[in-house]
């Protein structure tokens, strides 16, 4: 796999660790009239305790082709741009107990710049997974990389095998598209466990087609699939127990973000498991609109600092 691995063998970050951190930013001659530098540091922090100083900078490079390239300019996309590096460390600080999740740091950190946006994807779904409060494994990949992503413990005990697609911000939406990384991922079962599809897709989807378009689009293509395993046009596809669609807008206006929690669950009504069981994986669903305070208490947000951080590093 290659790059550092000591990723493999280090220390989990405390709360109170990123307290000390974010309070020693605030002292620095830079902060002064500049209230998003102690949050901004604090967030590169914890990022490059992971993936280390070279690579942040390279990543960070304004020039360079990373999904984390930070932009100068003021615009709204621009800006929500610029907010993927606190989600890598909010990501990172909360999953990092997971088990394989050393590896997938690793990986990260020799992966090439256009597939970290991907990478970022899977730690989304383990989100998406975890304050649902389900139990969850990153599966490291031996060799080719055809093996599922994740795997879940349902509450019965039955394991359910994961299998993350992220479409790119650079990839316009289409039915073709959804269906493409629908049969990729179907391929990853091999059909004696069940199988979940996580498609984690952007915000610029939304953009271009509308969410209520999107979404009927999603439905019907992925209904389109699913029946094509009824037909055995593709039997494989009743490998697959359900299909996830996942988006989280991030909306910005002046000194407020608000980051949305979008996601449709899609069940296969041809899949070869117990098709009279309740497969629901998902059922923490925050209001809308209040997506960015409202998470389990276990979750830490790196938004509302020092406050969030006070709170955990008391709670420990």
């Amino acid at each position: 796999m290659g790059g550092d691995s000591r990723i493999l063998t280090k220390g989990l970050i405390r709360p109170e660790h990123v307290l000390t951190t974010y309070l020693a930013l605030t002292r620095d001659p830079k902060a002064r009239g500049n209230s998003s530098f102690a949050r901004f540091g604090t967030w590169a922090a914890i990022v490059k305790y992971w993936m280390g100083e070279e690579w942040l900078l390279d990543h960070l490079n304004p020039e360079g082709k990373s999904f984390l390239r930070l932009d100068p300019s003021n615009s709204i996309d621009t800006v929500r741009r610029n907010l993927q590096v606190w989600d890598l460390a909010e990501l990172t600080l909360n999953l990092q107990h997971i088990e394989g999740f050393r590896a997938l740091m690793l990986k990260m950190s020799t992966a090439k710049a256009r597939d970290i946006e991907s990478l970022m994807g899977e730690l989304r779904v383990a989100r998406l997974l975890y304050i649902n409060g389900h139990q969850l494994r990153f599966v490291e990949a031996p060799g080719s990389g055809a093996i599922h992503d994740l795997e879940i413990d349902f509450p019965d005990g039955t394991v359910i095998y994961g299998e993350t697609k992220c479409k790119l911000t650079t990839t316009a939406f289409s039915a073709e598209t959804v269906t493409n990384a629908l049969s990729k991922a179907a391929d990853k079962f091999n059909g004696d466990v069940p199988g979940v599809i996580f498609l984690n897709f952007p915000q610029d989807w939304y953009d271009s087609a509308g969410r209520e378009e999107v979404h009927k689009r999603i439905r019907d293509t992925a209904e389109a699939f699913f029946d094509q395993g009824r037909s055995e046009t593709k039997p494989q596809n009743t490998r697959v127990l359900a299909a996830v669609f996942y988006c989280e807008p991030l909306t910005v206006a002046g000194e407020t973000i608000t980051q949305g929690h979008d996601h449709a669950v899609l069940i296969n009504r041809w899949n070869k498991f117990d098709r009279s069981k309740d497969w629901r994986l998902l059922t923490y669903t925050p209001p809308p609109g209040l997506y960015w305070k409202n998470l389990p208490v276990k979750w830490i947000r790196l938004t509302d600092l020092p406050a969030e951080l006070l709170k955990h590093a008391q709670a420990n």
